[in-house]
């Protein structure tokens, strides 16, 4: 239905145009260019130029729309995956990741203009017999507002906030800190990380990525584990911590 609704309000303004055209008695067939009067002449230019930039601005909702769709297909893979011991099928694609931080990054631009980047999180998470979709956070702060906010993307979609200092002074990082961004291959360091101890792993786990570090939490049997890897040289070096 809202793809109908992206091609139909595509469509619907040179409908409206040629409707408008129509109403004064012109249409392709008996337009006289050379006859034409002056004052027509630069209708039909500025109404030519009015639907350029609809087209242009309903092309670009259109390459959302596609993004978004391409995102839906990548959950919905993820969620039918089963085996516990394979965390490479619960990964997001690289696609995905960079549209979900997009949405984040425009929710914290419309929250505060002096809003810092502070840590930057993808929970992957094994639970009731299957994979989970993928859960991103991001926190960030303002001294403006004097708030610290966590914007989520993924598995849900919210926002909280809690009330800083004036003097408040957290870590800052950009958006080329995502660990996604780091390294065109981060799946495979993730993967590592996870295969040292997936054989332990025997009915849940919560695997937390950050911009430096992978933290895996788990049950073996009813005792609750967890094992962190501090990641280095752009997200391209593994070390246990």
């Amino acid at each position: 239905m809202k793809v109908f609704r992206t091609i139909w309000s595509f469509i619907n303004p040179i409908a409206d145009i040629f409707g408008i055209l129509g109403f004064f008695g012109i249409s392709i067939k008996n337009i006289n260019f050379n006859q034409i009067s002056w004052y027509i002449y630069i209708a039909l230019i500025f109404s030519s130029a009015i639907l350029l930039k609809i087209m242009i601005k309903k092309i670009k909702d259109v390459k959302e729309l596609y993004k978004d769709v391409k995102i839906k297909e990548d959950l919905k893979e993820i969620i039918s995956q089963k085996n516990i011991q394979n965390i490479d099928k619960a990964l997001p694609k690289t696609s995905t990741l960079a549209r979900l931080s997009e949405k984040l990054q425009l929710n914290i631009n419309n929250w505060a203009d002096d809003a810092k980047i502070e840590s930057f999180n993808c929970y992957i998470d094994y639970s009731n017999n299957s994979w989970e979709k993928p859960l991103l956070q991001v926190s960030a702060y303002s001294n403006w507002k004097n708030e610290k906010a966590y914007f989520y993307a993924g598995r849900l979609e919210k926002t909280s906030f809690e009330e800083i200092s004036e003097s408040y002074s957290g870590e800052s990082i950009s958006e080329n800190d995502f660990f996604f961004k780091k390294n065109k291959d981060w799946k495979n360091i993730i993967n590592k990380a996870f295969n040292s101890v997936s054989g332990k792993i025997t009915n849940s786990c919560t695997t937390v990525i950050g911009s430096d570090s992978i933290r895996i939490q788990f049950y073996q049997g009813k005792i609750h584990k967890s094992k962190k890897f501090i990641v280095l040289d752009n997200f391209s070096k593994l070390v246990p911590n």
